[in-house]
């Protein structure tokens, strides 16, 4: 005998079960019922003979909030007699149906990999997940002899790969995705004493639009390198004179672009490449110091990421060659590496008046800062700031590199130079 079961559903809980989209994305203000509904997603398509991946934040996250949910869900509906929990590989079988529910974390996403023949991907407050989550999952999703479904319940991030995920999607292939939006309010079970205490806790209207709104904000994440700071944009040409820091960001394999930035002081412009090798890169730099004679080379620092050939040309012509790894021992102990000391040097030069384009503007706001176990400043990974802009944050590195040895020399010869000169980039280079 069938059991009936009554369940109350909200309108974007009904919506996200109906959805036959391939992307589905329910973008929600935090206690708007997400959990529940990835529940019981999980459990009504399990039940039907579905094999699904769920993927959360970490172990806790998934084993004890949102596995702890379906297997709720599974109980009502079949009994916890009918189906097999193992709660420590968090695998779910219903023999019955013979579907499946896989868990993983995004602490450890390559545990999944193997897994074949999945029809659903559940992804628990996916903004949060590293932003090279569907290059290792969604493989997985194949074998199938249908198309599979992506869910992604979450609330969103500024500045976060998923954010631009879904604008890209609406802007591309609006057909592909579903996005279900909701408030914390639409949640007709909160009570509005608890609502007023989660309003209650953030001070920030940008926050409350995020986090109680759902709202998909464009607007800089509040760990940007360049949040709270306030900075000019234009086009100053760079000084006659001076002692110039050279940075040079290469490309590997004709992926992305050669950059190369030519500093002094506040002052600096740069030229990218498509192709760039060691000789062309030493000619280059040559031309550019002839056409301007007035230029003395403080020091070349070249990320050591494809740039050892560049390194070993431009040694044989000028001293002060440094290639950089990004992951060395920075000179100030606040930081975790010498990448995110020298971007922190950039930023405090955009303080002091130095101007920046649109890209390297569009670059440092998707630059985020996060701290490390120890306690010290370090960036989110380039892949994830790739994966927010499409593409290398070439220019944002080369014009970081030409701070990973300092102004030591030129601070020493400012007064001889005698320049008060406003200046800049040009943005066609």
């Amino acid at each position: 005998m069938k059991k009936k079961i009554k369940i109350k559903l909200l309108p974007h809980q009904k919506h996200l079960l109906k959805s036959k989209k391939n992307y589905v994305c329910m973008i929600c203000g935090r206690g708007a019922g997400k959990t529940y509904a990835a529940s019981l997603l999980c459990a009504i398509s399990a039940l039907t003979g579905d094999r699904i991946l769920v993927g959360a934040q970490n172990y806790k996250s998934l084993s004890i909030n949102l596995f702890a949910e379906i297997t709720k869900r599974l109980d009502e509906i079949i009994g916890f007699n009918n189906y097999h929990y193992n709660r420590g590989q968090t695998i779910i079988e219903i023999p019955m149906s013979r579907g499946v529910i896989y868990g993983f974390t995004y602490e450890n996403i390559d545990s999944c990999r193997g897994y074949t023949e999945i029809n659903k991907l559940v992804l628990d407050e996916s903004a949060l997940s590293p932003p090279t989550v569907l290059e290792t999952v969604g493989p997985c999703c194949r074998g199938t002899g249908k198309d599979p479904q992506y869910f992604f319940l979450t609330t969103p991030k500024a500045g976060s790969w998923f954010n631009l995920f879904v604008k890209n999607k609406l802007e591309k292939d609006p057909n592909s995705i579903d996005v279900i939006k909701a408030r914390s309010t639409d949640n007709k079970f909160i009570s509005k004493t608890e609502y007023e205490m989660m309003l209650g806790g953030f001070t920030n209207e940008t926050l409350i639009r995020q986090e109680l709104e759902g709202e998909l904000l464009s607007e800089q994440a509040e760990n940007s390198v360049l949040a709270g700071v306030y900075y000019h944009k234009g086009h100053d040409p760079m000084p006659l004179e001076g002692y110039v820091n050279i940075g040079i960001d290469a490309s590997g394999f004709g992926k992305d672009k050669s950059v190369i930035t030519y500093r002094i002081g506040n002052y600096w412009m740069q030229k990218s490449y498509a192709t760039l090798n060691g000789q062309d890169c030493r000619l280059e730099i040559r031309r550019m110091l002839q056409l301007n004679p007035g230029w003395k080379v403080n020091g070349i620092c070249i990320d050591m990421a494809y740039g050892e050939s560049l390194y070993e040309n431009l040694c044989q012509e000028y001293e002060g060659v440094d290639l950089i790894n990004f992951a060395s021992k920075p000179v100030d102990d606040q930081y975790a590496n010498i990448r995110a000391e020298m971007y922190f040097d950039l930023v405090r030069k955009i303080r002091e008046g130095m101007k920046i384009t649109d890209d390297i503007e569009k670059e440092l706001n998707v630059t985020l800062f996060e701290f490390n176990n120890s306690g010290k400043l370090k960036l989110v990974s380039k892949d994830e700031i790739k994966m927010v802009l499409g593409h290398s944050p070439d220019q944002s590195d080369s014009l970081a590199l030409t701070f990973a040895i300092g102004d030591k020399v030129y601070e020493k010869g400012k007064e001889a130079i005698g320049t008060t000169q406003e200046y800049y980039c040009d943005p066609e280079d």
